[in-house]
């Protein structure tokens, strides 16, 4: 296999190292991020394999084999006949270095490409030491590799002629996948008649189709055009393939490409979007059939947008590739790991119910999500994303907002043990990256819960200290509360959505249990005991600070503050009071229909009447330290 490729100046690729995963790679990133340039190094190294490598002859003995510096006019696997295209900012040289790994010997070959002749031509001079030359010649460096690459096809020409072996393999080496397919199924049925019969099987197979035949002619002394035939069902007449619908042609031009069978040790088969065209129910067998053709033989290299193929992907066969102007090392998403730790219990909630009704995992999605974002933040819950960004669209449209950062959240699940969730975090995330680590583009984001002003403001500071994570609290008891921090704005949201007074509303609240003394009371000592909770789980983070303004007289004062403040919904009511309240007032003004709800549909509703009087500074400070 190829374990990595290194490139200098090489098209989009300023400095780019890619270490591929052990079988199967699938190449990702945002559009012009270096992936079908990263193909096209791979067969341009190919080329310059081939053309270089030579028998040996004089006074050396001849099955030798050595390299030697070699001009050519054109590489066939190019896009286009751009001479400038392969250099990086009309550089005069590019460079690409491949690892071979075969019988756990690791062999390097490279290629130092300069432009010739006036900028007509080639120059490729190898980069292969003497001891690399003497492994490669025990593997027989003829028979060792073979490469060739693969493209969407959504049709293919209405006849075509039968190609001479050479033909077909110049037309290959220069993808031309839609002028072939006839020749190389014929090919394959020459080659190897059982190969074509399960070729047909897999087809069927993923396809979903109850009866599949194919049949492919060709008579030398009498043909001009192959002759390659489809029939769906038993009955039906035989149509040509050119009659397939593009997902199907897509299919077998895949399904082609990986029983394409040449005599070497190791195959590498590049797919450019292999899922392109199909159906996304079919995205799931595509991936399983590459993986069933992944061996230590097979090396299999794709590249895709398609997020579902990437959410069932594992991570090992996942590769991000950001900004290639940049110097750049990619790697599989879990190769840095430590070990014994797994991503999966991550949670990133911008897809989890959608990844949830489709019956995928969204390990690898996530870490994707997180890689692309310019922030990724911590939050506590699994919901808190869905109030963030919807509060984040709300002052959107009330008031001017500069331009916002990708961000990507992920729940930590609550804060309880929270030395050791960090630790664990830190640990991984330190260990996925691009250009900056996750860690380092990290912030956390907590409910203030039962904490004082100046408790905050010293575990922020021990957070930072500690686990370098820059750290800030919403100004209410949960992120759900803060909605209760103005409670005439939150009373007169309600009233806009239900087409009543908002005195009625806040006369409702006021005759409801919820401003009741005994309520507040039994609030307050729940609020007591968490207070209680939390010394002492913050103690273990900044056992001196956190302790000495946990003393008792300060204690006290602050609970006598509280008291004294008017509006005390946002300081005491955690999410299932806000709940209850919600839904104690839906069930006196809503319609009907409306009544049951989700709770977190309820508190979105409030959010979405928000106007300019109801909306808290608070909230603009945490969304400008999220959003920018």
């Amino acid at each position: 296999m190829i374990e990595k490729i290194v490139l200098k100046n090489f098209k989009i690729h300023k400095e780019s190292e890619i270490v591929f995963g052990e079988t199967l790679s699938i190449l990702t990133g945002e559009n012009n991020s270096g992936k079908t340039s990263l193909l096209e190094s791979l067969l341009i190294w190919y080329e310059c394999f081939q053309h270089t490598l030579h028998i040996k002859s004089g006074d050396l003995q001849i099955g030798e084999f050595d390299f030697q510096s070699q001009f050519i006019s054109h590489f066939s696997s190019m896009r286009s006949a751009n001479y400038w295209e392969l250099f990086h900012n009309n550089n005069n040289h590019f460079e690409i270095q491949a690892t071979l790994l075969f019988n756990d010997k690791r062999i390097d070959v490279g290629f130092f490409v300069s432009k010739a002749r006036n900028e007509t031509a080639y120059n490729i001079s190898p980069k292969v030491s003497a001891t690399n030359l003497v492994l490669l010649n025990r593997f027989d460096p003829k028979r060792l590799i073979a490469l060739f690459k693969s493209s969407p096809v959504s049709s293919i020409i209405r006849n075509e002629e039968y190609l001479h072996p050479k033909k077909l393999a110049k037309l290959i080496a220069e993808n031309e996948s839609n002028l072939t397919m006839r020749n190389r199924l014929l090919r394959i049925k020459q080659q190897n008649p059982q190969k074509l019969v399960d070729l047909k099987e897999q087809l069927k197979f993923i396809m979903g189709f109850d009866f599949f035949e194919l049949k492919i002619d060709f008579d030398l002394e009498q043909d001009l055009f192959v002759s390659a035939l489809f029939r769906t069902t038993s009955t039906a007449e035989f149509q040509d393939i050119a009659m397939l619908g593009s997902g199907t042609l897509q299919m077998l031009e895949v399904l082609i490409a990986l029983n394409w069978e040449q005599h070497s040790l190791i195959r590498i088969v590049l797919l450019d979007e292999p899922d392109a065209y199909l159906h996304r129910k079919l995205h799931g067998e595509l991936l399983n059939r590459l993986r069933s053709f992944s061996t230590n033989k097979v090396q299999i290299i794709c590249t895709t947008h398609n997020e579902q193929i990437i959410a069932q992907s594992n991570l090992k066969e996942v590769l991000h590739l950001a900004n290639p102007s940049k110097p750049m090392k990619v790697k599989p998403l879990s190769a840095d790991l430590p070990a014994g730790r797994k991503i999966g219990i991550l949670q990133s909630e911008s897809k989890q119910n959608l990844y949830h009704t489709l019956g995928i995992s969204a390990s690898a999605m996530n870490i994707l999500e997180a890689i692309e974002s310019e922030q990724l933040v911590l939050v506590e819950g699994r919901s808190d994303r869905v109030y963030i960004e919807a509060l984040q669209a709300k002052r959107r449209s009330l008031f001017p907002v500069p331009q916002e950062k990708k961000v990507a959240f992920w729940s930590i699940n609550g804060i309880s043990d929270l030395p050791n969730k960090l630790s664990y975090w830190k640990d991984i995330l330190n260990n996925i990256r691009n250009e900056k680590s996750l860690w380092e583009k990290s912030i956390l984001l907590l409910d203030r819960d039962a904490l004082s002003n100046e408790e905050k403001n010293a575990l922020s500071k021990s957070l930072s200290e500690r686990y370098g994570i820059n750290t800030i609290f919403w100004n209410a008891y949960t992120i759900e509360s803060i909605l209760l921090e103005n409670l005439t704005g939150f009373c007169r949201s309600l009233a806009k959505q239900f087409g009543c007074e908002t005195e009625k509303i806040q006369q409702l609240i006021m005759q409801s249990k919820f401003s009741e003394v005994e309520f507040f009371e039994h609030k307050k000592i729940r609020f007591e005991r968490q207070r209680e909770g939390r010394q002492k789980e913050f103690e273990v983070l900044n056992q001196n600070t956190l302790k000495s303004l946990s003393a008792h007289n300060k204690h006290e004062r602050f609970l006598k503050g509280l008291r004294q403040q008017e509006n005390q919904f946002y300081l005491f009511f955690n999410k299932d009071d806000v709940f209850e309240l919600l839904q104690y007032i839906y069930t006196e003004f809503a319609e009907k229909e409306n009544i049951f709800l989700a709770d977190e549909q309820r508190l979105l509703g409030v959010i979405n009447h928000i106007d300019g009087d109801f909306w808290q500074d608070s909230w603009t400070h945490i969304l400008q330290k999220v959003y920018g």
